[in-house]
This record gives structure tokens, C-alpha cells and sequence, in this order.
């Protein structure tokens, strides 16, 4: 057996629902307390809130996709999404954990 769920502590995929703020807009979103873990830890990591932050990946989203939104189901990709690109960061031990091109700096 591997494991996966009783290893895993019941309070992180209990599920919570916040009232938030995006932009001018106030919602409620419901995830497990394992994202909302994540989430927090993503805005410290980009030195935002996560009012702000859940505002910048509402702004992305609309800026480049049309149409209907689950923006819960955005926010869980966005999560796992991270989560991977720590993951593999801690395996190469790469200093660039989302494997952007790094522009030419001109002399």
C-alpha cells in the first residue's frame, strides 16, 4: 500500500469556505484547508496577500481566457501546479523552479 491517505492528516482535507475579496468583488471560496495552506504559502513566496494574490490569478485568468470561469478549480491547478515545479526545483536543484528562459542581458 502507498500510503497516500493514511498518511495524511484529516484536518488538511477538511474543507473551509472564506469570503474574499478579487478586486472589487466580494465572493466566497471553498477548498480544502491543504490549499488554503498553499495558497498562503504561495502569496509569502511573491511577498503579496492572498486577497491580492487570488486577485492576480483572477486578472491572468480573464486576460487571456474567455468565458465561463470555475475559479475554484483554477486555484486547486494553480496549487497542485506549484506544488510540481517545487517538487522538481528540490530534485534538479535548480535556483529556477519554474524553468523560465532567462533573457540575454545586453552589455
Amino acid at each position: 500500500m502507498c500510503k497516500l491517505f493514511s498518511e495524511l492528516d484529516s484536518t488538511s482535507y477538511a474543507v473551509q469556505t472564506r469570503s474574499i475579496r478579487i478586486g472589487c468583488h466580494v465572493t466566497s471560496i471553498r477548498l480544502e484547508n491543504l490549499f488554503w495552506d498553499m495558497l498562503e504559502d504561495i502569496a509569502v513566496q511573491e511577498n503579496i496577500s492572498l486577497g491580492k494574490l487570488l486577485t492576480k490569478l483572477n486578472d491572468e485568468f480573464l486576460e487571456t481566457v474567455e468565458g465561463v470561469i470555475n475559479f475554484t478549480a483554477l486555484v486547486r491547478c494553480v496549487c497542485i501546479r506549484h506544488a510540481m515545479k517545487m517538487q522538481n526545483s528540490t530534485i534538479t536543484g535548480s535556483t529556477n523552479p519554474y524553468k523560465f528562459k532567462e533573457k540575454n542581458k545586453a552589455a
